[in-house]
């Protein structure tokens, strides 16, 4: 399977109209809407909502689902700090890890939303 990350530039819509030409018809892909990039709106993936390229990637029976954004707050204690929470002797707060722990379900639950399609099972 094929997950293919995007933001809302025009590359991440162009460059992936080559992939689905040459690997769509032998393997199952996903497009993934990382919300991250719009605030958590996917309406704002404009160009690619209106894409010839999403029409065919849909068409020969790709899937397409919405990455939940983490708050830049929680980014910095976890994935994006010089020492990251989770390397650390510090636990988070507990508001920070209740919003992580949503955000953590929220993606799972768009990925379980595709496991079938993929071959993978869901949680």
């Amino acid at each position: 399977a094929i997950v293919w990350t995007m933001g809302r530039t025009a590359d991440s819509v162009a460059l992936l109209r080559d992939v689905i030409d040459v690997y769509v018809p032998m393997l199952p892909f996903v497009a993934v809407r990382n919300l991250y990039h719009t605030g958590g709106d996917p309406t704002r993936f404009t160009r690619w909502e209106s894409s010839k390229t999403r029409a065919a990637l849909l068409g020969a029976g790709g899937s397409e689902i919405n990455f939940p954004e983490l708050m830049d707050a929680l980014f910095d204690l976890t994935f994006g700090a010089a020492t990251p929470q989770r390397f650390s002797a510090r636990a988070p707060r507990y508001g920070d890890r209740l919003k992580l722990e949503r955000w953590l379900k929220d993606a799972f639950e768009a990925f379980d939303g595709i496991a079938a399609k993929l071959s993978i099972g869901a949680r």
